[in-house]
């Protein structure tokens, strides 16, 4: 998703644009720094950590960028994670207005990866 972010920063994209970056301990925000630094230097950039394990944090991405963005019409919205919550989280950008088009959902899916012996 940051290369989305940088590519549409790069490129000109004046729109805003606001990530929600989700784990359950703080030390899974991997690429904290420069998401912040990104914030920092694009005034279009509004970049959202979510911790959800730790007490008196933020809580779940996903509820809170809906929180933030109840209607999500003319949205482009980018999902990537946890399969049910990339699934759960399709079904209410489209419910809270965003064209099915303009949602795009990545989710981390486990493949049956076999290894094989080196010859």
């Amino acid at each position: 998703m940051i290369g989305i972010a940088r590519d549409a920063i790069s490129s000109g994209h004046e729109g805003t644009i606001h990530p929600y970056h989700g784990t359950r301990h703080r030390e899974g925000l991997y690429l904290d720094d420069t998401l912040n630094a990104m914030a920092r230097d694009h005034a279009n950039f509004t970049y959202v950590d979510c911790v959800s394990g730790e007490s008196g944090e933020a809580g779940r991405a996903e509820n809170m960028a809906f929180a933030d963005h109840p209607k999500l019409d003319g949205y482009s919205v980018y999902l990537s994670g946890y399969p049910p919550m990339v699934h759960t989280a399709k079904r209410t950008a489209y419910l809270a207005g965003a064209a099915l088009a303009d949602i795009h959902a990545d989710p981390f899916e486990l493949r049956d990866l076999r290894l094989m012996p080196r010859d």
